[in-house]
């Protein structure tokens, strides 16, 4: 790379010991989409002793102006190298990679594309997991190109695996504190959130992948436990210094003591006991100086108990408190509330107050559809696992379905019990509304626990093993009034059951297909073919003539609608033949339209000749003539002669 071009971003590596995991990650460098032109490698060996330093030479070797290699003392942890990596890059932009872990083919076009576009200081790619090691994911649940620091979960990520505009670096003097063993990424990174004009996060692409190292080399989980209590405090005042507002504090205070802090109480009945009191000095000195009620309220149960304890000085207590749970705290119901039962929940001589043990609104549960299916007359059938972790009762369980466009509006449907946890849904979608059909939108299906007073709903879900198995599925049905009903249930793209309803008002013809007209004697028989599975519609034929309106009952036999009409009955004239859907005046009047004409008839009555035959006409339409034989007689004096003899 020519002296004078001013690459795009300097990537920045400490690599100690690096091997064989560097050459992965050298490989995703090279590799990268946004062109070696436009980037450069600043690599620092921090004394290995495995061949890192001379694999770092040959790279160089082998792409001449690309890398910048620098050889050190060991140093003890990433940062002064990192450091020293600073003072070498000459990148708009820097990225810090470690060197066991490696970059999607994208990932620095994208991020530097971001940047420019959006002015942002800092641009933070999803990291994912390669091997067993935990990654930071609740801050990349979506791309927000304008994140808030205070309201977004980025503060709960402060490794420096990010790219920063580098003029803002130097503008603010940003370096990595040397006398840091582990953790030296949290001061710089912090502080950079702190002081960035804006800070955009990337969810739409794997950036960064995180190795775990077969070896357990990792700066992240080695550490003597008062260096964690350094970095601690350190962050405590670096927030109180920069953030005025006491309230504001809240959000990014508690991520220290939920996970900072919180991995030091945890690991501290293992160290002698003078480190001990030493420790627990200092976390008391923190929980007064800095845990302030709002904060303590977000804090998971234990955590609560424990600083409770730390602040009122009681050291065995906070070591009994601070052991951890292989199976997790056991649940208490009661009186609507729920409580973890964790050490000295309501003992009577230390009197920790009830709300501090509270995880009404934390529970740990499973709710998860294996299957489902739509049946015949728009019936749902769901079966799934449904419970509560390590709650000590039993819990009745039945399925919500709430509307999505009015969160208020929701039906309860009873479930049946099976092996363990296992439940059965069978839901009316006719019905199940107080008798009533589910109205045209979308409904969310949740399971409610209940029991000792309390109740909590939660989504169904399909777990990760099942979510590929389910496949969606529909059903349509009428209602009483005669609309087209059509339920769809199936997954969302977050994995949450819901059912959509469309109702059509006019759909009634699509209930009906394949009419026939045909003569038994001297009846005409209307015949048709139900294509919805079920209907609660009422039916019934209607004759529309020169003297009013005739009905005529429809018989349902198996999958067909049968009407039979007495012709000989009806006056002279043109006769409309409808099928009338549903109860008044809400009824619908549906067409019939007979594939093929009706053969003409004609049926003597007496000295009456009858003469029936299919006309044409917007439904189904036969013209009536009467003459008589025996007079001559035709038109209206036969019409009326029949009349008299009828009578």
């Amino acid at each position: 790379m020519p002296a004078e071009t001013v690459p795009d971003v300097s990537v920045i590596i400490p690599a100690y010991n690096a091997l064989p995991y560097l050459h992965r990650g050298l490989e995703s460098l090279v590799a990268q989409t946004i062109g070696t032109s436009r980037l450069e490698i600043v690599a620092i060996d921090d004394g290995s002793s495995d061949g890192t330093g001379e694999a770092l030479d040959e790279w160089s070797q082998r792409h001449p102006g690309l890398f910048r290699v620098v050889h050190g003392e060991a140093s003890g942890g990433p940062a002064a190298p990192r450091n020293t990596g600073l003072g070498l890059a000459r990148g708009r932009y820097i990225f810090f990679l470690d060197a066991d872990d490696f970059l999607g083919d994208e990932a620095l076009e994208r991020l530097v594309t971001t940047a420019d576009e959006q002015g942002s200081d800092i641009v933070m790619g999803k990291m994912v997991a390669t091997g067993d090691r935990g990654v930071p994911e609740s801050m990349f649940k979506r791309t927000d190109l304008d994140a808030d620091l205070f309201t977004s979960r980025i503060y709960w990520t402060l490794a420096a695996l990010k790219l920063f505009r580098r003029s803002f670096v130097e503008d603010n003097a940003l370096r990595f504190p040397t006398h840091f063993p582990n953790a030296s990424d949290q001061p710089f990174t912090a502080l950079a959130y702190l002081r960035a004009r804006k800070i955009s996060v990337l969810s739409d692409y794997d950036f960064y992948h995180v190795v775990l190292r077969d070896d357990g080399q990792h700066v992240t989980k080695s550490g003597a436990l008062s260096n964690r209590v350094d970095v601690v405090e350190t962050m405590c005042e670096l927030i109180a210094s920069e953030v005025i507002d006491v309230d504001r504090r809240a959000p990014l205070l508690t991520r220290h003591f939920q996970i900072d802090l919180r991995s030091v109480m945890h690991r501290i009945a293992r160290t002698p006991r003078a480190e001990q009191e030493a420790l627990l000095e200092r976390a008391q000195a923190l929980v007064h100086e800095h845990l302030t009620p709002e904060i303590q309220r977000v804090l998971t149960p234990d955590m609560r108990v424990i600083y409770h304890l730390t602040e009122r000085g009681l050291h065995d207590e906070v070591l009994v408190a601070s052991e951890p749970l292989e199976d997790g705290y056991q649940v208490l119901l009661e009186n609507g509330h729920a409580y973890a039962l964790l050490p000295f929940f309501r003992d009577p001589e230390l009197n920790v107050p009830d709300e501090l043990y509270e995880v009404s609104d934390r529970l740990r549960h499973v709710s998860t559809i294996d299957s489902f299916a739509c049946h015949e007359g728009a019936r749902l059938s769901i079966e799934g696992t449904a419970r509560l972790v390590n709650v000590t009762v039993p819990t009745v369980i039945t399925l919500v379905l709430s509307s999505k466009e009015d969160p208020d509006l929701e039906f309860v449907a009873p479930v049946t019990r099976g092996d363990g946890d296992q439940f059965r849904a069978d839901i009316d979608l006719l019905t199940v509304a107080n008798g009533q059909p589910l109205a045209e939108g979308s409904w969310l299906v949740s399971v409610r626990h209940s029991a000792e007073g309390f109740e909590r709903t939660w989504r169904l879900g399909a777990s990760d093993a099942s979510a590929d198995e389910l496949a969606d599925a529909f059903v349509w049905a009428a209602t009483e009034a005669g609309d087209g009903f059509t339920a769809g249930a199936h997954l969302s793209k977050s994995g949450r059951f819901q059912v959509d309803v469309r109702c059509r008002r006019g759909a009634s013809a699509k209930q009906f297909a394949d009419w026939t007209l045909a003569w038994d004697d001297a009846e005409l028989v209307v015949r048709g073919r139900v294509v919805a599975p079920r209907s609660l519609a009422p039916v019934g034929f209607v004759l529309r003539g020169p003297d009013g309106v005739r009905r005529v009952p429809a018989r349902h036999e198996g999958h067909e609608l049968v009407g039979r009409v007495p012709v000989s009955e009806l006056d002279d004239g043109s006769w409309q033949l409808r099928l009338r859907v549903g109860r008044p005046p809400a009824h619908r009047p549906v067409r019939i339209e007979p594939a093929q004409n009706l053969e003409p008839k004609t049926l003597r009555d007496g000295s009456a000749e009858i003469r029936i035959e299919q006309v044409a006409g917007p439904t189904a339409t036969l013209e009536i003539t009467t003459a008589t034989t025996d007079t001559g007689l035709t038109g209206k004096a036969a019409r009326k002669l029949r009349s008299i003899t009828r009578r």
